[in-house]
């Protein structure tokens, strides 16, 4: 008995000690693998901070779920995340740093259009893979490279979302007497001239009443908001953003403004949304992502958000940002690799289902989505957020930019690629 025993003891330990010993030699492996490197640009501070870091959270949930399930290929992912302040010449001194000093593998960024634009250029000077993931205007075209994607549509689809929205919303009585306002800089001057060309072939009957330029990151709008009330708009057509968008309402509502006219604000204004609260003006109309937070069939991924960040999601580019490291993942899996040439070559022509809709990338590098939508919002009490109270979605198609109009805007690397 006692020799059967040790025999039996033995083995167990023998046992014990193998498996020991493969636990640990497959932990030191899962350890040697060599990480794969996330850049992240973005603005992360002043005004527009909160912007960025609503943005980047999405890519944070989905790095954290990726590395849990394994990471890719059997790499972990490591992210690097730098602020560009907004700034060009700061955007462009820490896209060198990530590429040339630490090495990253991909860069994701960033949440402004000139930002992006030299973040376009220097990623593609270095054969960097740059992914955007956040809308930006026609401007950045002529940065686009072999190694530039763009995961969300450009402001000019959006824009004629918002015109086709707003068609379908109000009765002719309604949306006769037109005001454009926007901020005093490159994309502000873009949104304007694409509203003044799109009404007329929209809505021809339509009359723009004014137009006012305002200081990007104003902080007085008195005067702004007399003259857009002194012209009797029955739309005013805004594409404030961010902190521009939260002091224009917070010093608009208490002179009775959004009783006077219908304000019809623009993609990339969650985040004040969110941070406006019971502030935030009755019935106000966005055009907005596929994929914003808010909507109600992404209840689920806005609490899985809320339960890894501990806050709620104040950007409807969250969901871009994670999408786009899941369509990433697929590219890299799909090449067998992660050098930048050949992830670009399985980026092409990659169809993949969103958290709120299809993602589809074009041979041109310009992402292709379901739709883009018009949602009214109103702040829910008991839940302490921003609902959705009505939604109308635009199909993509109806808005969408074509190849020919992209070259027309500035994209001469767009020239000779076949769509097909």
């Amino acid at each position: 008995m006692r020799k059967s025993s040790r025999i039996s003891t033995i083995v167990i330990i023998a046992v014990l000690f193998i498996w020991g010993g493969f636990v640990f030699c497959n932990s030191a492996v899962a350890a040697d693998k060599e990480p794969i490197k996330w850049g992240s640009l973005d603005c992360m501070s002043g005004t527009f901070g909160a912007f960025g870091k609503g943005n980047i959270g999405g890519t944070k949930l989905a790095i954290k779920e990726i590395n849990e399930s394994g990471g890719i290929l059997g790499r972990p992912i490591v992210h690097m995340i730098e602020d560009t302040e907004a700034n060009t010449e700061v955007a462009a001194r820490k896209a060198r740093k990530l590429i040339l000093k630490d090495k990253v593998d991909v860069l994701q960024g960033a949440a402004s259009t000139s930002t992006t634009a030299l973040i376009m250029k220097t990623a593609g000077k270095y054969k960097t893979l740059h992914i955007n993931s956040e809308f930006d205007s026609k401007s950045i075209l002529p940065a686009k490279n072999d190694y530039s994607f763009t995961m969300a549509p450009i402001c000019e689809e959006t824009e004629r979302a918002r015109i086709l929205g707003i068609k379908k919303i109000f009765p002719p009585a309604e949306r006769k007497r037109w005001f454009i306002f926007y901020p005093d800089y490159s994309f502000g001057r873009d949104m304007r001239d694409v509203y003044i060309n799109e009404l007329k072939k929209i809505i021809p009957d339509a009359e723009i009443v004014g137009t006012l330029a305002h200081p990007f990151n104003e902080t007085d709008y008195s005067t702004h908001i007399a003259k857009i009330l002194a012209a009797k708009p029955d739309i005013v057509i805004p594409c404030a953003w961010a902190g521009d968008f939260l002091n224009f309402v917070k010093q608009a509502k208490p002179l009775g403004f959004f009783q006077k006219t219908k304000y019809i604000a623009s993609t990339a204004c969650m985040s004040a949304i969110v941070g406006l609260g019971e502030e935030l003006p009755k019935d106000l109309w966005v055009v907005t992502e596929q994929g914003n937070p808010y909507l109600p069939e992404l209840a689920s991924w806005k609490n899985k958000y809320y339960e890894y960040l501990g806050e709620w999601p104040i950007t409807e580019a969250a969901t871009t940002y994670y999408d786009t490291v899941y369509m990433y993942k697929a590219a890299v899996e799909k090449a067998g690799s992660t050098d930048a040439t050949k992830v670009a070559k399985a980026l092409e022509g990659l169809k993949y289902k969103g958290i709120g809709g299809t993602r589809y990338v074009k041979p041109n590098h310009i992402i292709e989505v379901d739709n883009i939508v018009f949602a009214q919002f109103n702040y829910d009490k008991d839940l302490k957020q921003p609902v959705v109270s009505r939604m109308e979605r635009i199909p993509f198609h109806d808005v969408m930019y074509s190849n020919d109009d992209l070259i027309k805007s500035g994209c001469d690397w767009c020239k000779g690629i076949s769509m097909q």
